[in-house]
């Protein structure tokens, strides 16, 4: 029996190999009739529209949406008490204040993040102008960077920090100059936006 399905085998590869050297001759016979027909005439002509784009749009992160439902901490800064979201995940991080018609007065988005960098943001989706502090560790601030809304430009500017932070704080734009808080004034509470 065993020796039967191997002759079938066999017979079946015979079969196809010739099926394949028969087309492989037809071909070569063919090709240069092909060639000579294909020059004949102008090829057709190509819509550009229809033309795969460089950069593709992308998909709105969240479906084009706000986040809810992120943890909220009090922090205190220059002896005012706010309110803000905490986004500790990348996808948080991610889309930030993406989307929001508006931000509360003294609410806001502390970013954390695990390790120290540079950071850089770019208000992409982003409706509302925001203010950034990048924060040390110690919870001084770094810097303040007023950042415009950026709509759905497809590459709009990014504001880095001077230094390496983990952690940076969005707030309203003018919020930090009209509550006098300024670069090397310390923001406490930020061990609480730091509990993993």
């Amino acid at each position: 029996m065993k020796f039967a399905i191997f002759l079938a085998l066999l017979a079946l590869v015979l079969l196809s190999g010739c099926e394949n050297g028969s087309k492989a001759k037809t071909n070569k016979r063919t090709k240069k009739r092909d060639i000579a027909a294909s020059t004949e005439k102008d090829p057709a002509p190509i819509d550009i529209k229809e033309l795969p784009t460089k950069n593709p749009p992308r998909r709105k992160l969240n479906g084009g949406r706000p986040q809810v439902g992120l943890p909220v901490v009090p922090l205190f800064v220059g002896g005012r008490s706010i309110q803000v979201e905490v986004a500790a995940e990348q996808l948080q991080r991610n889309i930030g204040l993406m989307h929001r018609q508006s931000l509360g007065r003294d609410k806001g988005m502390i970013f954390v993040y695990p390790v120290k960098s540079i950071r850089s943001f770019w208000m992409k989706d982003t409706l509302i102008p925001l203010t950034i502090a990048y924060i040390r560790d110690n919870g001084t601030i770094a810097d303040l960077v007023d950042m415009e809304p950026g709509g759905d430009a497809a590459q709009p500017p990014s504001y880095p920090s001077s230094e390496e932070v983990r952690f940076a704080l969005e707030m309203n734009q003018g919020w930090f100059k009209k509550n006098k808080i300024k670069v090397g004034m310390k923001v406490v509470g930020i061990e609480q936006a730091d509990k993993d």
